[in-house]
């Protein structure tokens, strides 16, 4: 499942978290940080 949307509605510190491991990450393709969503995968 590759996610390519976080949300930070829920548990902002986790996603956050989340977040800047992910896009320390090269191989991690580009995510859409979103406020208002769910998170999406595709």
């Amino acid at each position: 499942t590759l996610i390519t949307h976080l949300s930070n509605r829920y548990n902002t510190e986790d996603i956050n978290e989340i977040y800047q491991i992910l896009i320390q990450n090269e191989d991690t393709p580009n995510f859409n940080f979103v406020k208002d969503f769910d998170s999406f995968k595709v």
